[in-house]
């Protein structure tokens, strides 16, 4: 199992939920009962996301997604340490620091498509908690199938 406490990065849009910018806030997929047990081992999440641009909204649309992005965070009982940086990083960076990035663009997440459910691929949550277990970020717990390759990198 990890020692050490990671800050781990997570996107919103195509990731937390169906990726359906900028209509509203997509369909669950499955990230919240992964998300707080990573929050129960003790790692720290900061939710990374393109909806906010410098602290200012250039259309009122973009406000509204922020609202309904902040409401699901709320109604789902997460905790956030920051949105799009890091507050417990030593030195400020553009580049928004983590130890593990999820986000349906990163190479290597697994995805799934359900083209009832969204226009474009999401995060397989499932797939996400097998690697998350394989890598020690989060123990291991009983499975019938193993759907991930065995990642290059574990957390000691």
């Amino acid at each position: 199992m990890c020692k050490k406490k990671l800050v781990v990065a997570v996107d919103f849009n195509g990731t937390c939920v169906t990726y359906c910018y900028p209509e509203g806030t997509g369909e669950d997929i499955g990230a919240v009962p992964v998300l707080k047990r990573l929050l129960a081992e003790g790692h720290s999440l900061v939710l990374m996301t393109g909806i906010e641009r410098d602290g200012e909204f250039e259309l009122p649309i973009v406000k509204e997604r922020w609202d309904d992005m902040l409401k699901w965070v709320e109604d789902n009982g997460l905790t956030f340490v920051g949105i799009n940086r890091n507050p417990l990083e030593k030195y400020r960076s553009k580049k928004l620091t983590a130890d593990i990035y999820i986000d349906d663009h990163c190479l290597g997440i697994p995805t799934k498509f359900d083209p009832e459910k969204s226009k474009r691929p999401f995060v397989d949550w499932d797939g996400v908690e097998q690697l998350l277990e394989m890598m020690n970020v989060l123990p291991s717990t009983p499975r019938t199938h193993i759907t991930v390759k065995q990642p290059s990198f574990i957390f000691q």
